[in-house]
C-alpha cells in the first residue's frame, strides 16, 4: 500500500526556480542564454506529481477514475487559458499586438493543444524569421503536456491491471526508449523536429513518471538529500553555459538534462537544506502560481516591448494574482462551478467563446508575394523626365523660321521657366534589411531630387554558389519564393528603368551565420573567400551599369539578433564588416555605415531603439532612416 503523497512546499519551490529561468530568458538577458531549460524542469516535475497521484489513486480504490482526473485537469488549466487566449485575441483585434499571418492559426493551435504541431507545420516564410514574435509561442510547450496526460491516466490504468508495481519496470524503459527517439529525431529531422514534436519532448515528462513509480510505496532515503544541491546547481550552470536555439538541447540531449531534474526532484523530497530553503515563503508560493506567470508573462512581454523590465514583471505578476485569487482557484477547489454537470457545460461554452472569438477578433493578414519587377520611390518625378536638348549649340542658334521679320514692330518672346534637374535614380541592392525599409518608408516619401529603385528582395542575398547554410538552430536556411542569384535579378532591375545613377549594394547579414565550406559548418572569420569573391563581381558588375556604386556596411546586430544569428555574432560581424570594407576600397567604392546610424557607440555600446529583433528597422522608423541613408549614400 503506497504512502498518501502530502504537500511538499520545496517541490513547488522547484517550479519557482523553473519560472524565473524561462522569465529571465524571455526578458533577453545575456548572461541566461539556456533559461529555456526551465521548460524541461517542469515536465519532469510534472509527470513526477501527476503519476504519483495516479498510482495513489489506483492503490486506494482500486481503480483509476479516468473521467475524474480529466476533470481536474481542465478546472486547473483551462480557465485561465481560456482567459489569456480571449485576451490575446480582443489585443489583436484593436491592434495592441503586431498584425502576423500566422496569428490565428497560433491562437487556433493554443485553443485545440495543437500548439508545438502548428508551429512545424506552418509554411512560414523566411521574413517570419524576423517579424515580432507571436504572444502565444509559449504554449507550445502546454500543448506537449496535454498531449501526454491526454493518454497517461489509460496508460497507467492498463500497466496497473493486476499488479501496482508492473510500473516499476515498464517507465523506466519507456523514459530510455523514448530517450533514444529524441536523439534519432534530432538526426534525421533536424534539431527543431527534436525540439518541439511532442515524442521527442515526452521523454523528459516519462523521466518525472519513472522516478514516482520508483519511489511508489518506498520511503525517500535520507541519502537523497545530498543530491539536492549538485543537481540544482547543475541546472542553473546549464542554464548559463547553454546557447539559445541550437546546441546539445537541440540535438536529443534533454532526455540526459532530465535526469538531473530527476535528480533534483528527489532531492527536495526529503528533508536537507535545499529543501527546507526552497520551502520558504514566498519561493512556495511563486511555484504555486507558476502556470499563470508562464501563461500571462509572454502576451505582457509582448505589449509592453520598449518598456521597462520592472513594469513588464509588475504587469504579468498584477495579472497572475488576479487570475489565480478570482478565477483560477475558486474553479479549481470547487467553490465556482461545484457540480460536474455544471463546470463541464461551463467549460464547453467557454472554449467554443474562445474559438470564436479568434475567428472573430483576430485580424486576417494576406501576405502579399513579392512582385518581380521593382518597385520605384518618386516614380512621378522619374517617368517625367524631360527628354535631354538635343544640342546646346543647335538650340542657341537662329533658323529661318525663327529670324525676325522686317519692319514687324517690337513683341515680347515668351520665357518658360527652366526645368527642374531631372531626379538622382538610386538603385538600391539588397536583402531584406533594406527591402523592408523601402516597403515601409514608401507610403511617406516625398523627395523630387532623388528617385529610388527597389531591387532589394526579401530574405535574398542573392550570392551565386552559395555554399548550403544553416539558422542558429542547426536548420539548413532555404531561399524563399522568389529569391534568385543576383547574375538573374540585377539584370531585370537595372532593365526596369531608363537609367541608374547610383547603385547601393547593401547585403552581408546572410554571411554571419555557419555556412558548410569544404564539408565542414564554419563561420565567416574562418571561411569568407567564396563571399568576397562573388561580392567583387556584383561590383564590378555595377560599376559597369552605373554612374557610382556605394556600399554599406551592415550594422552590428542588436540585442535581440541572436534570434537568427549565433551568440557570437558581434565578432562574426566585425570579420564581415572587415571584408566588404577592404573590398570596396579595393574596388574605388565609397562606403557607408549603417553603424554610424544604428550603434554608432560601436559593437559593445548601446544601438539606437530602432530594431526590436536586432537586425530590421521599425517600420514607423524606416522613413527617418531611409533619409539618412540616402543623403550618405549621395555625399559619399
Amino acid at each position: 500500500m503506497g504512502a498518501r503523497l502530502g504537500y511538499r512546499p520545496a517541490l513547488d519551490g522547484v517550479r519557482a526556480i523553473s519560472i524565473a529561468l524561462v522569465l529571465v530568458f524571455h526578458l533577453g538577458a545575456p548572461w541566461l542564454p539556456g533559461g529555456y531549460l526551465g521548460v524541461s524542469v517542469f515536465f519532469t516535475l510534472s509527470g513526477f506529481l501527476i503519476t504519483s497521484l495516479l498510482l495513489h489513486e489506483r492503490t486506494a480504490t482500486g481503480r483509476i477514475d479516468i473521467g475524474a482526473f480529466y476533470l481536474r485537469r481542465l478546472r486547473r488549466l483551462l480557465p485561465a487559458s481560456l482567459l489569456v487566449l480571449t485576451g490575446i485575441a480582443a489585443l489583436a483585434a484593436v491592434g495592441a499586438i503586431a498584425e502576423r499571418e500566422d496569428l490565428r492559426s497560433g491562437v487556433l493551435g493554443a485553443v485545440f493543444q495543437i500548439a508545438n504541431w502548428e508551429r512545424l507545420a506552418g509554411d512560414q516564410s523566411y521574413a517570419d524569421l524576423f517579424v515580432a514574435p507571436s504572444p502565444v509561442d509559449h504554449f507550445w510547450s502546454l500543448a506537449i503536456e496535454e498531449q501526454f496526460y491526454w493518454l497517461w491516466p489509460i496508460v497507467i490504468a492498463v500497466l496497473t491491471l493486476g499488479r501496482v508495481d508492473r510500473v516499476r519496470r515498464a517507465l523506466p524503459v519507456a523514459f530510455v526508449l523514448f530517450g533514444i527517439a529524441a536523439t534519432v529525431t534530432a538526426q534525421v529531422l533536424g534539431g527543431d523536429v527534436a525540439y518541439f514534436a511532442s515524442w521527442s519532448r515526452f521523454a523528459e515528462i516519462l523521466a518525472g513518471a519513472a522516478l514516482a513509480a520508483t519511489l511508489y510505496g518506498r520511503t525517500v532515503p535520507r541519502w537523497a538529500s545530498k543530491l539536492a544541491f549538485p543537481a540544482l546547481l547543475t541546472v542553473l550552470a546549464l542554464s548559463v553555459v547553454t546557447p539559445a536555439g541550437r546546441g546539445w538541447a537541440y540535438a536529443g540531449g534533454l532526455p540526459l538534462f532530465a535526469v538531473v531534474s530527476v535528480a533534483l526532484v528527489l532531492g527536495v523530497s526529503t528533508d536537507g537544506w535545499v529543501a527546507r530553503a526552497l520551502s520558504r515563503e514566498p519561493i512556495p508560493w511563486i511555484g504555486r502560481v507558476s502556470y499563470g506567470l508562464y501563461l500571462f508573462h509572454w502576451p505582457v512581454f509582448i505589449v509592453f516591448d520598449d518598456e521597462s523590465v520592472a513594469l513588464k514583471l509588475v504587469a504579468t505578476l498584477a495579472l497572475t494574482v488576479a487570475s489565480y485569487y478570482v478565477i483560477e482557484r475558486p474553479i479549481r477547489t470547487g467553490r465556482v462551478l461545484v457540480r460536474a454537470r455544471t463546470f463541464v457545460p461551463g467549460a464547453a461554452i467557454g472554449f467554443v467563446s474562445a474559438a470564436a472569438s479568434v475567428a472573430v477578433l483576430v485580424p486576417t493578414v494576406t501576405v502579399v508575394t513579392p512582385s518581380s519587377e521593382p518597385v520605384v520611390l518618386g516614380a512621378a518625378p522619374l517617368a517625367a523626365q524631360p527628354a535631354p536638348p538635343t544640342s546646346t549649340i543647335a538650340s542657341a542658334s537662329p533658323n529661318a523660321s525663327s529670324a525676325p521679320v522686317a519692319n514687324e514692330p517690337d513683341r515680347v518672346t515668351p520665357t518658360t521657366a527652366p526645368a527642374p534637374p531631372p531626379p538622382t535614380v538610386v538603385a538600391m541592392f539588397g536583402d531584406s534589411v533594406a527591402d523592408w525599409i523601402l516597403r515601409d518608408a514608401a507610403a511617406s516619401f516625398a523627395r523630387t531630387d532623388v528617385a529610388v529603385v527597389d531591387a532589394a528582395i526579401e530574405g535574398c542575398d542573392g550570392a551565386v554558389a552559395e555554399p548550403r547554410a544553416r539558422h542558429r538552430s542547426g536548420a539548413v536556411l532555404e531561399n524563399p519564393d522568389g529569391c534568385d542569384v543576383w547574375t538573374a535579378t540585377y539584370p531585370r532591375a537595372v532593365e526596369s528603368v531608363p537609367r541608374i545613377d547610383v547603385a547601393v549594394l547593401m547585403v552581408g547579414n546572410r554571411a554571419l551565420v555557419d555556412h558548410e565550406v569544404a564539408g565542414v559548418w564554419v563561420g565567416p572569420c574562418l571561411a569568407l573567400d567564396w563571399y568576397v569573391a562573388d561580392l567583387r563581381d556584383r561590383i564590378a558588375w555595377l560599376q559597369a551599369k552605373a554612374e557610382k556604386v556605394v556600399v554599406v556596411l551592415p550594422s552590428w546586430g542588436g540585442r535581440n539578433a541572436t534570434f537568427f544569428a549565433p551568440d557570437d555574432h558581434l565578432v562574426r560581424s566585425a570579420c564581415v564588416r572587415d571584408a566588404i570594407a577592404a573590398l570596396a576600397t579595393a574596388a574605388g567604392a565609397p562606403v557607408v555605415d549603417l553603424a554610424d546610424l544604428l550603434c554608432p557607440a560601436g559593437p559593445t555600446g548601446e544601438c539606437a531603439d530602432l530594431r526590436p529583433d536586432g537586425l530590421h528597422v521599425r517600420a514607423e522608423d524606416a522613413p527617418g532612416v531611409l533619409e539618412w541613408l540616402l543623403d550618405e549614400v549621395l555625399a559619399s
